[in-house]
């Protein structure tokens, strides 16, 4: 029989497009410094319990107002992403579990995360090929799905519309690996509309 082991690991994605620069915290212990928009920060180990996640604008250069909090269970051996969302004045932030079953060699995990506070629910689609995930609203990341591995062009596209409004072409799912592809930016503004990707081998930390 297998157990996971090990303490949680945490990371930070800064998706708010109005937030210049944030800290992210876990019961006071940074996180992540220094976060620009749709950038994501490494994985840090943090023991398992509930925790307070707090993110605080450094835009000035020094710890200002704090723009969101909340609290999270962080169990064993699995890893999670907090995600800031929105933009500044009504920031909230999404915890996601990233740990899921390791898919085989022939096949990549894939999630979709909306995180663009203007637009539409969107569809998630391969460019020729199958409908991924339907009416993704704001806020919502789906679960993992398995997809066959290779290069696939993506669309994001309003929900229920074919004309994309974000695009990622010529992206390598490897096999065996973790894809989130995260929509963000604005649809009318500044910055625009983008996929970020983040990619992720799947951390195998069993223990019989």
């Amino acid at each position: 029989m297998f157990q996971v082991v090990g303490h949680p690991r945490v990371r930070a994605l800064h998706t708010s497009p109005d937030a210049a620069l944030v800290d992210v915290q876990l019961d006071g212990t940074p996180l992540a410094s220094g976060l620009t928009f749709a950038e994501v920060s490494d994985y840090v180990e943090f023991p398992a319990g509930r925790r307070q996640a707090t993110v605080v604008d450094v835009t000035s250069g020094t710890p200002g107002e704090t723009l969101a909090h909340t609290t999270v269970d962080l169990a064993p051996g699995r890893d999670y992403t907090l995600v800031t969302l929105g933009m500044a004045a009504e920031m909230h932030i999404l915890p996601l579990v990233d740990s899921t079953t390791a898919p085989d060699t022939a096949h990549a995990a894939v999630r979709a995360l909306h995180a663009s506070p203007d637009a539409p629910p969107v569809d998630v689609r391969v460019r020729g090929g199958p409908l991924l995930f339907e009416h993704v609203p704001f806020g919502h990341a789906t679960g993992y799905i398995d997809v066959q591995a290779g290069t696939v062009h993506l669309e994001f596209t309003a929900a229920g519309e074919e004309r994309a409004v974000a695009s990622l072409p010529y992206h390598r799912l490897g096999g065996g690996d973790l894809h989130t592809f995260v929509v963000l930016g604005l649809l009318r503004g500044e910055p625009s509309l983008l996929v970020l990707p983040l990619i992720e081998t799947v951390a195998m930390r069993l223990a019989t």
